[in-house]
């Protein structure tokens, strides 16, 4: 395990987990010369152990056979703690049946070793782009709830009933209330939101409701 493996990354890394010392020290060599951060381990354990999955930002490069915990049981583990990180698993010996299992539970590829190089380089940037993807959404869907938990309890109800298509007048028959309450509570919601008009504001909270 490298000395910085307990330190949680700034930035986006491959966590390399393969407890064969020289394919590290191949795989290693490769993410240097493509100028790709890595922590590595010789054990899922050792990951485990070393850092919380929950926090991390990049991929995971796995050995599917690995001893102890092998990388379909880290798989489930970290499926069991919503950790979605990008995972590529290497295997010497592909197993169909276990290739198979674990594409299915959403691993990005199944790499045969010897690795070429160009390729997995390839995959893992590939990766990388998919978690910073994924990262950027988490970002906009955590500002969205911070801009919900700002409504009152009558403008969110309000707001849902503009996402279902609502007229004011029948909104307002809805809550008992008047057609102008409900254009008030309208305009403290879009200033709220930050949504510049009503369609913006129906697509923010549809992607938004998607998204969760």
């Amino acid at each position: 395990m490298n000395a910085s493996a307990t330190e949680r990354p700034l930035e986006p890394a491959v966590f390399l987990i393969e407890d064969e010392a020289a394919v590290r020290g191949v795989l290693l060599r490769i993410f240097a010369r493509a100028n790709i951060k890595v922590q590595s381990f010789a054990s899922a354990e050792d990951f485990l152990n070393a850092v919380d999955p929950t926090a991390l930002r990049g991929c995971l490069v796995v050995d599917l056979s690995l001893p102890g915990m092998d990388g379909l049981a880290l798989q489930q583990r970290l499926i069991a703690l919503q950790v979605d990180l990008p995972l590529i698993f290497v295997t010497g010996s592909a197993d169909v049946g276990k290739a198979t299992t674990g594409m299915r539970a959403g691993a990005l590829d199944l790499l045969e070793k010897p690795f070429d190089a160009d390729h997995l380089v390839k995959r893992v940037q590939e990766a990388l782009g998919i978690d910073e993807q994924r990262y950027a959404e988490r970002a906009q869907w955590a500002a969205v709830d911070v801009r919900l938990a700002q409504l009152t309890a009558r403008e969110r109800e309000v707001l849902d009933q503009i996402i279902a298509g609502h007229t004011n007048k029948a909104i307002a028959q809805h809550l008992e209330a008047s057609p102008r309450t409900v254009e008030v509570h309208r305009a403290r919601i879009m200033r709220k939101m930050k949504a510049g008009s009503l369609p913006e504001l129906v697509k923010l909270m549809m992607t938004w409701r998607a998204g969760k």
